[in-house]
This record gives C-alpha cells, sequence and structure tokens, in this order.
C-alpha cells in the first residue's frame, strides 16, 4: 500500500505539534512497510514552481496553488497511490479538487478546529472566513473517513459538520518514551534553582487555542 501525505506546511519546516503528528506517522507507516510520498500544497508564492525534495528517504513535493491539481496527478503517475491522507484543515481543503476530480479516497486528519485557532486572526468572520469554512465542511463530508484527536472534537465534526459517526475516529496522539530513554545533562534554565518548584506546560503557548491566558 501507498499513501499521499498532504499538508500545507513544508516538511520538516517547524517543529510544533503541527509539524510533529505528520512526521511521527511518516516514520510510524514506513516502519510498518507502508509506502509514503510527502505532497506540500504551498499557499504563498502562486507563481514560484514546484519541485521535489527529501525527507528522510521520502518524496517529498513542494507544489504551488496553480499546480495543486495537476501536480499531484504527476506525483500519481510516479507513485500511484492508493489513498491521499490530508493533515489539517490546509491539506484537506487544497486535495480536495484533486480527490474528487480523480476519484482518490481521502482521510482527513483534524488536528484543531478551523476558527477556534490563530487562523481566525487572519480570516477574521468575513467572506474568506466563510468560504473557507465551507470548503472545509465539504472536505468533512468528502473524506472517507475523518480522525480527531478527542471526542469533543468529534461531536462537533458529526454535530456540526454533518459527517456519520461511523465515520468519525478518536485517535489520540501518543508518544514514543525510547525516544527520550537517552540520558543527558539536566536543562539549566536562568532564574530557576533547584530547590524551586516548576510547572511544565507542554504545547504552543504562544497560540490562543491552547487555552493558556499566561
Amino acid at each position: 500500500m501507498r499513501i499521499v501525505m498532504v499538508t500545507s506546511f513544508p516538511i520538516p519546516g517547524e517543529y510544533d505539534g503541527t509539524a510533529m503528528l505528520p512526521i511521527k506517522i511518516v516514520r510510524a507507516l514506513k516502519t510498518r512497510g507502508v509506502e509514503v510520498v510527502h505532497a506540500h500544497l504551498r499557499a504563498r508564492g502562486p507563481l514560484g514552481r514546484s519541485f521535489r525534495g527529501d525527507f528522510e528517504g521520502t518524496p517529498s513535493y513542494t507544489l504551488t496553488p496553480a499546480d495543486w491539481v495537476t501536480g499531484l496527478r504527476r506525483v500519481y503517475r510516479e507513485h500511484p497511490f492508493d489513498l491521499v491522507h490530508a493533515q489539517h484543515y490546509g491539506g484537506a481543503t487544497r486535495a480536495l479538487a484533486a480527490c474528487r476530480l480523480f476519484g482518490w479516497p481521502m482521510v482527513y486528519e483534524i488536528h484543531s478546529l478551523l476558527g477556534d485557532e490563530v487562523e481566525r486572526d487572519r480570516l477574521g468572520r468575513g467572506l474568506a472566513f466563510r468560504l473557507t469554512l465551507a470548503l472545509e465542511r465539504n472536505a468533512c463530508r468528502h473524506a472517507s473517513a475523518v480522525i480527531v484527536l478527542g471526542e469533543p472534537v468529534k461531536q462537533v465534526v458529526v454535530g456540526e459538520k454533518g459527517v456519520p459517526a461511523e465515520r468519525v475516529s478518536v485517535i489520540y496522539p501518543g508518544i514514543d518514551l525510547a525516544e527520550y530513554e537517552r540520558p543527558g545533562e539536566p536543562a539549566a534554565i536562568p532564574g530557576v534553582g533547584t530547590g524551586d518548584k516548576v510547572i511544565m506546560y507542554v504545547g504552543s503557548i504562544v497560540h490562543p487555542n491552547q487555552g493558556c491566558p499566561f
């Protein structure tokens, strides 16, 4: 089986949670014998060029907006895939037209709900936001399966986006503890001593959708 992993961001890119999730999935699929191809459907630079790169031995294509449909078709010709695994709403909405045109099945993995994160600051609540929201809802309904990271998100996907409950799976993010078993030097934090009590927060604290007000 071969999967094309579609993202709206480059891999590796920034190592935040949104980027790390597909990276971990790519690595895990390869260890299980599943072939993976990556396609970054870039939004900026419509007059730029598409090109092929590499991520840890995985073919990685960067496609410009004018090349989202025809570029994915070329990727299919070079690496005939069985499934489009769309990451985040950016990947799903940008791959939707090609999936419909060529009849490719899509699995849409939702990292966070559109409108409930930092994107709302850029899109506002005007026409651009409403169009994006409508397109994302169509991607949800078109997808052969939808993966969400928590039960509350599933409730929204079923109740508000109209996806049948049996097509929505809740898969909580996991972590490979073996990656952290290597011994290392204790971390030094300026202003924090060994006797101080420390609260650790895991997440992108700069993003308002994380629910951390401080």
